[in-house]
């Protein structure tokens, strides 16, 4: 049995626990959080990885995308009294005063069993980390994040073909505080030999009705999810815009939901269309609150179930067997406007289990459009991408 405690004083919710996972992955070691504070401590939208037991601080996600396994923790307090036996690994933040104290008790637990307890330290460096103290020989000092957000310790690897893929929302929130969706996006594209040049354009930060500059150059585009409503204007127009020039794209969670109103509003007729959420004013609301009789509480999250519709793109893609997919949504596509948009040309491409509530759409006369109500970013791994970004990077037309 081996205690090792992971220090890196970050401010960054997509880098915490980053490099403690990289360090359990080789040592085929267990990572436990020790407090659900993490990084990033005051950051929009620190705690959005969704776990079975609801949400956990983002940098779960390397844990995870690292072994594959359901990220262990928070640790409850009680626990290291008890603790005994295995490998673990645990990083450390030193900003959050409750890890330093829960690290020290673990510490004191491991004396007292005379187990070792290895101490490493993650310190900035100019273009990356440098891994200082009880580290494993074999362990890289220095690592760097990739262009698409990853921790590497090689210089990454630069393919032939490349794409340009816009991003429509927040570089900030991409890079610092949500790493799936980059991740994601860079698993598929090394798994098909792609290099991809990544643009960001933030609508809460842009001039009012404004689109981005040279949307034609593009090979695909991304509606990623988040909470912050003053994406939805934004991406809407991108996505009418997309729709209308045939850009493949992909939606996700808000992404579905600003994608499935940009086809109400521009194929289905309904002009003042918008999102309850977005807009509660707007006289139809494409999507509307989850009622209490379809869902607990209002509030779906932790491990869903979906069911692929047979002869639809996603379930070629997915399959038709019971799919189990990321969520964390309060609204919903509106049954009452299910005919309506079929008519406009929309395709239910995915059910919720057990109710007649969409989780996918899709638009199977473009290219590539289809919108999941959910987070398959979450599901990308090392070295085994979610195929729905593979899927998507293949209707590029490079």
């Amino acid at each position: 049995m081996t205690l090792w405690l992971v220090e890196h004083d970050t401010v960054h919710p997509a880098e915490d626990m980053m490099l403690a996972a990289a360090l359990a992955d080789a040592l085929g070691a267990g990572l436990v959080t020790l407090d659900t504070g993490g990084g990033g401590l005051g950051a929009y939208e620190a705690r959005q990885h969704v776990t079975d037991a609801g949400l956990g601080p983002n940098g779960l996600f390397w844990t995870e995308w690292y072994s594959d396994a359901p990220a262990m923790g928070p640790l409850p307090p009680g626990v290291i009294a008890t603790w005994g036996q295995g490998d673990w690994v645990v990083p450390v933040n030193p900003a959050v005063s409750a890890q330093v104290d829960m690290a020290r008790r673990l510490a004191d637990r491991a004396a007292q069993l005379n187990q070792p307890v290895q101490h490493v330290v993650v310190a900035q460096a100019q273009d990356g980390w440098h891994v200082t103290g009880d580290c494993p020989a074999d362990f890289p000092q220095h690592w760097q994040r990739d262009a698409y957000g990853r921790p590497v310790a090689d210089p990454p690897v630069h393919h032939a073909t490349q794409a340009n893929i816009l991003v429509v929302g927040s570089e900030h929130r991409q890079r610092q505080t949500y790493p799936a969706v980059l991740a994601a996006l860079g698993d598929a594209a090394d798994a098909l030999g792609l290099t991809l040049t990544l643009r960001f354009w933030d609508p809460a930060e842009a001039s009012p009705n404004s689109l981005p500059d040279d949307l034609r150059d593009l090979d695909g585009i991304v509606l990623p999810g988040g909470a912050d409503m003053d994406q939805v204007a934004g991406q809407i127009r991108v996505a009418r815009a997309a729709i209308a020039a045939n850009i493949p794209l992909l939606g996700l969670c808000l992404g579905m939901q600003t994608m499935t109103t940009a086809v109400a509003q521009m194929c289905a007729g309904f002009n003042d269309a918008n999102m309850e959420e977005a807009a509660p004013e707007a006289e139809t609301k494409v999507f509307r609150r989850l009622a209490q009789s379809e869902v607990t509480g209002g509030f779906r999250i932790g491990r869903g179930r979906a069911h692929p519709v047979a002869g639809t793109r996603l379930a070629a893609i997915l399959g038709e067997a019971e799919v189990q997919i990321p969520v964390n949504h309060r609204y919903v596509l509106d049954p009452a406007l299910h005919d309506a948009l079929r008519r406009a040309g929309l395709v239910i491409s995915a059910w919720q289990e057990g109710a007649s509530l969409a989780d996918a759409v899709e638009l199977p006369d473009q290219r590539f459009c289809i919108g999941l109500q959910g987070h398959p970013e979450l599901l990308t791994r090392r070295h085994r991408p979610h195929p729905l970004f593979t899927a998507f990077l293949k209707a590029l037309d490079l």
